[in-house]
């Protein structure tokens, strides 16, 4: 019995001493193995996400924790540079980018400044600013053909300078130039808002009145007559007077004006009678087509 007894104890003491050993390996291990390895995971997760600071692994011993360790540290700074010199790069490359695309804008907006003053030059007279005779034409071709289309009224007022020639030959160009230049912002503040007026060259001018009838374009065209004829040009230390001659004429008509031509014609026949007649006055097609008829040398040639 005693003997089983002290057999039991040994047994015991033996357990007790594995335990002791076990847990005492467990406690080595955690501090040999598992807190390095804590370490190391703590320090790869540190700077996820910031790429401007790397933590390296706080290890400097000399096994395998600490050699693993120097090699991740080694591999981060290599990464850390490589990705500063990219980001540095990247950025580069952005303000490049940015600096190319203002560029190119510019240019658009520069090449599109340039096309449309090369637009306004090519529908506009250099002298006056008003339209030129082929943006004119475009601009009444479609509105004629409208008009005839729906049989809607338009007009079309031919204005000439009367003896503008007595006026270069006495003053100078120059002073013609602003003579032009003067009598075409008083057509201009004078007309319907409606109205399309144009210089077709020369003391010639035009006036498309929209859907103005025979009725109101003779007022029209009357007023701005009388308009002219009362207004003082000055010409440097001269003051000039002028009157003009106007040409009318309107469609639908009796006379089967159909396209924008027989209109212009028309209306260049009634300014030619308003010429032979004595100047400063004006004339509808409509008063003169049956005379036109009798007298043939009556129509401008």
């Amino acid at each position: 019995l005693q003997l089983n007894k002290q057999a039991e104890n040994v047994v015991i003491r033996e357990a007790v001493i594995v335990l002791l050993i076990a847990i005492g390996e467990f406690l080595a291990l955690s501090f040999i193995i598992m807190r390095p390895v804590t370490t190391i995971s703590r320090s790869l997760h540190a700077d996820q996400g910031d790429h401007d600071h790397v933590t390296l692994i706080p290890l400097s011993s000399q096994d395998e924790f600490g050699e693993l360790a120097r090699q991740f540290n080694d591999t981060r700074l290599q990464l850390a540079d490589a990705n500063k010199k990219l980001r540095s790069r990247i950025d580069t490359a952005d303000a490049q980018l940015r600096e190319t695309n203002d560029q190119l804008r510019k240019q658009s907006d520069e090449l599109k400044r340039v096309n449309e003053e090369l637009r306004r030059l090519s529908i506009t007279d250099p002298l006056t600013g008003l339209y030129n005779r082929r943006e004119f034409e475009q601009l009444m071709s479609t509105d004629i053909l409208l008009s005839l289309r729906h049989n809607e009224p338009n007009s079309l007022l031919i204005v000439d300078i009367d003896l503008f020639k007595k006026i270069n030959d006495t003053y100078g160009h120059a002073a013609g130039d602003r003579v032009l230049r003067r009598l075409a912002a008083i057509l201009t503040e004078n007309l319907r808002r409606s109205d399309v007026l144009c210089r077709l060259g020369g003391e010639e001018f035009v006036v498309l009145c929209r859907r103005a009838n025979r009725e109101k374009a003779m007022l029209v065209a009357e007023n701005l007559r009388r308009v002219v004829e009362a207004h003082e040009f000055q010409t440097g230390d001269q003051k000039i007077r002028i009157t003009v001659s106007l040409g009318v004429a309107s469609i639908p008509n009796e006379d089967n004006a159909r396209t924008t031509d027989e209109l212009f014609q028309q209306a260049d026949s009634a300014l030619y009678y308003s010429k032979t007649k004595g100047r400063n006055r004006v004339t509808h097609f409509g008063d003169i087509a049956s005379k036109i008829r009798e007298e043939p040398s009556l129509i401008k040639i």
